[in-house]
């Protein structure tokens, strides 16, 4: 078996997983996710923070608690949200005015002119998990957006948000292109890899 289909096996059984979690779950969980995110940052520190916005369908962490908090109390943090244009992933700078689709795999992008992140470096990149580990490698859809993205933004802080389950305790089969995230916030708590904030 391929690293890619040990993935796939992983990634499916983590993804039956999260799809049971009760609604009332995602809501308490998500919001103890943003808590503990919101208490880690160093706001003072931070002027660019990239944040996915969630797919409700798959139950991911939901970070509309976090934007609006940043929108609320840190507007010298420009928050921005990504869109995928011809197969590459951009951002889209996003406020209380943005308005919203979801394209035809649920995901929510802002309709807003988009920004190029090829000459754009992030503080803080939040990143959606389907699963991780105790090294900080993430599981994500398979798609290779997000390892793509950061592999350009060296000097970002990257932040994973997952629920607690999700860590996959024997550690995820590792591919070249696999980037590491700094961190990773669960509704346990917060666990550091390499600390950059």
């Amino acid at each position: 078996m391929t690293i890619g289909e040990q993935k796939d096996v992983i990634r499916r059984k983590l993804m039956q997983q999260r799809q049971s979690l009760q609604a009332a779950y995602v809501n308490d969980a998500s919001q103890k996710i943003v808590n503990h995110l919101i208490n880690l940052v160093p706001w003072n520190k931070v002027r660019c923070l990239h944040t996915y916005a969630p797919i409700e369908s798959k139950k991911e962490v939901d970070t509309w608690p976090l934007l609006r908090y940043v929108w609320e109390h840190q507007p010298h943090v420009t928050a921005l949200a990504p869109t995928i244009v011809k197969q590459q992933m951009i951002n889209v700078a996003v406020d209380t005015k943005t308005k919203w689709h979801k394209n035809k795999l649920g995901v929510p992008e802002p309709t807003n002119a988009p920004v190029s992140v090829l000459f754009h470096q992030f503080d803080i990149i939040i990143v959606p998990a389907v699963g991780f580990d105790k090294n900080g490698y993430r599981l994500g859809y398979g798609q290779g957006y997000y390892d793509k993205f950061l592999t350009n933004q060296p000097h970002a802080t990257t932040i994973g948000l997952a629920y607690a389950n999700s860590e996959v305790k024997l550690g995820l089969p590792v591919e070249p292109h696999d980037v590491r995230l700094d961190c990773v916030v669960t509704e346990d708590g917060v666990l550091e890899f390499r600390t950059k904030i």
